[in-house]
């Protein structure tokens, strides 16, 4: 693989735009000037499409996102696993004989919503998954209603 070579400004730019900076900041903490915002934010635009640039940003988000991931153990085992574990603590407060509608309610929504990311993180669904009744539907439901539907969609 070919060596990104950056001048120093280009590289505090780069290093400014992977860490989070607009176009605007990143070219002025490098150091650049221009005559007013217009000319800045334009020279700043060409700037992030310049090819060596582009790329260096590119591999060091790569890097960043790795050593993040290594860091805080983001598989998709694991994730999977910690939503597994919030859909199961839902399901014992819907579950729950104390537990009234309203919090009922909000429990399904959420463990619904845990059920959407959980899919898409999985890979099944890049859409989120459509909704079979909406909450306020919910609210007119029985409780026995509720739990019937709960239980048809687990």
């Amino acid at each position: 693989m070919e060596v990104l070579e950056l001048n120093i400004k280009q590289k505090i730019f780069a290093d400014e735009i992977v860490n989070g900076k607009s176009q605007r900041e990143a070219y002025l903490t490098a150091g650049y000037k221009g005559k007013n915002d217009n000319v800045i934010d334009s020279k700043a635009s060409d700037l992030v499409r310049n090819r060596k640039i582009a790329e260096y940003v590119r591999l060091q988000r790569e890097k960043l996102e790795k050593n993040i991931q290594k860091k805080y153990d983001l598989t998709q085992d694991n994730i999977v696993k910690g939503y597994q574990k919030i859909i199961d603590g839902l399901q014992s407060v819907i579950d729950g004989e104390d537990t009234d509608k309203r919090t009922k309610v909000a429990a399904y929504k959420a463990m619904k919503d845990a059920k959407d990311s959980l899919t898409r993180i999985a890979g099944l669904f890049n859409d989120k998954v459509s909704t079979i009744v909406t909450v306020k539907e919910l609210k007119d439901l029985s409780l026995q209603q509720m739990e019937e539907l709960i239980k048809s969609v687990n």
